[in-house]
């Protein structure tokens, strides 16, 4: 490990982990992928995003393909119990678009995912969403939505609203100063997304590259590639994780991921790199950097 790029990863994350889900202090501190396996953790925070917008699209795009007002009670008896769908319009643009907000159990909006083109098969998605990290702005253009396998064109993140999802902020300034330490700006290569009917709620595999930067000083660049298929299981998240029968369930849906991916972290000043291959099993992480390999609990 390059002290450095170990130095620069841990930076970014010092002020932040004391409240987050990965506890460090259940882990030997000298794990030699420690700052691996705290980079992987950034990648699949911000992941996570895209995917659950891609979850999303799929739900909405089954709606909106109904043809009948019991079709689309049927969908959204199963999906959208507690999600609006709203048919807005783009004054500006002069067309209509789909604006759905997805709050958590609390009522605070997590997602306001806007749909463009759903007439055809190619879409355009503009996502806000929030979290810890503040709020991130989501872009993707979807080719052959009616079909088993999606390729989403472009997708990228940024702090830069778009002309319909509006953010309520008026300082266009620092935006990085808005946001969390742990915010990282996505841009992605073409990635291939293959629908499985494995289960009634959104399952798919995720192939591609991509990367992502960090706001935070010193800056961290993470190239990720999809080595194996990243099989994305999407279920509701449940108040009461127990009865998956609740009549509880939150409308928001979590995600788990099971592949392989190679990771590279590069400190930005002066291009220290490091390499980790990333095995994911639904409770394990497998980190290979070197001849060194470490399995961590997820």
């Amino acid at each position: 490990m390059k002290t450095k790029l170990f130095i620069s990863i841990l930076m970014v994350t010092a002020t932040i982990l004391a409240g987050c889900q990965w506890e460090e202090e259940d882990y030997d501190q000298w794990h030699k992928t420690k700052a691996g396996r705290t980079a992987y953790l950034y990648m699949e925070t911000n992941m996570k995003s895209l995917t659950n917008i891609v979850a999303y699209a799929q739900m909405f795009r089954q709606y909106i393909r109904q043809t009948t007002v019991e079709g689309r009670d049927s969908v959204n008896a199963l999906y959208f119990r507690n999600i609006k769908i709203l048919r807005e319009r783009d004054l500006q643009h002069n067309q209509f678009f789909y604006n759905m907000l997805v709050k958590n159990e609390y009522g605070q909006i997590l997602y306001i995912i806007s749909f463009f083109n759903t007439s055809s098969t190619d879409w355009k998605i503009d996502a806000a969403v929030s979290s810890g990290d503040g709020k991130l702005y989501y872009h993707l253009q979807v080719k052959d939505v009616d079909a088993n396998q999606w390729t989403i064109e472009k997708s990228w993140s940024d702090a830069k609203e778009s002309t319909v999802v509006k953010s309520d902020s008026t300082d266009a300034t620092n935006v990085c100063n808005r946001l969390s330490r742990t915010a990282f700006f996505m841009k992605n290569k073409p990635l291939t997304v293959t629908w499985s009917s494995y289960s009634d709620y959104p399952h798919f595999a995720l192939k591609g590259e991509g990367e992502l930067e960090s706001c935070a000083t010193p800056q961290l660049k993470l190239l990720y590639s999809i080595t194996q298929p990243l099989e994305v299981i999407t279920l509701p998240k449940y108040l009461d994780a127990k009865n998956i029968r609740s009549s509880d369930a939150s409308q928001t849906y979590v995600s788990s991921y099971e592949g392989d991916l190679r990771l590279i972290a590069i400190d930005t000043i002066d291009r220290t790199t490091d390499t980790y291959d990333i095995t994911l099993t639904y409770d394990e992480i497998y980190i290979k950097m070197n001849d060194i390999k470490e399995i961590w609990q997820r």
